[in-house]
């Protein structure tokens, strides 16, 4: 199957979720937790500030933005099974489901580190505006958005080249979140003027 079709029936996918679930007229329950359950406590590095799961290899990537480094957790032993070098200060991290990989912007040198999820190690360094923060995969495009927690910018990274391009927008997107109902739009946050953007077709409008 190609990376289209794949691309476009996890879309498909997620939509019909988004559809069907707010129709299930579910009632909420609390179960009492088991006297033998136990919390697992997993050494990291130091302040760590976000994590992603990987739903193929099982794993669980955890950004320390104290040491410049992603803990890399087994979900089935619960140990950490690699560490990786990124830039400075990781501060978000998101998942690829078009090819599989994990995207860590770095605050502190401007920058998005690609993760292999097959080798665990980094095989890009894409620059990008200053202060990169939230990550947002588009499943109409395949492509990856990064907010910014200081200029105007969006960086639009190919899933393909990791080649970065710039959309200019409000001061300060913190966040962008995709748009399932629309299928090809990305939404910003913007901080610093209170508005949020509904851009067309994954680009925000600029400033007039």
């Amino acid at each position: 199957m190609s990376i289209h079709k794949q691309k476009a029936l996890l879309a498909l996918s997620v939509s019909l979720l988004t559809v069907l679930v707010p129709t299930l007229h579910l009632t909420p329950t609390v179960h009492a937790a088991d006297p033998t359950y136990n919390v697992t406590t997993i050494l990291v590095g130091p302040a760590p500030v976000f994590d992603v799961y990987d739903p193929v290899n099982g794993n669980v990537y955890v950004g320390n933005s104290g040491s410049n480094t992603v803990s890399v957790i087994s979900s089935s032993t619960n140990t950490v099974i690699a560490t990786i070098v990124v830039g400075s200060n990781p501060a978000w991290l998101g998942w690829d489901p078009a090819n599989g990989d994990v995207y860590v912007s770095n605050d502190g040198s401007s920058t998005v580190s690609r993760i292999s999820s097959r080798t665990n190690t980094v095989v890009a360094t894409i620059p990008v505006m200053a202060n990169p923060h939230s990550i947002e995969f588009d499943f109409a495009n395949g492509d990856i958005y990064i907010g910014s927690g200081s200029t105007n910018m969006i960086a639009r990274i190919s899933s393909l080249t990791n080649t970065p391009t710039f959309i200019v927008v409000g001061i300060g997107p913190f966040h962008v979140v995709y748009d399932f109902a629309n299928h090809d739009d990305q939404h910003c946050c913007r901080h610093y003027s209170g508005r949020v953007e509904p851009p067309h077709r994954g680009l925000c409008p600029g400033e007039p």
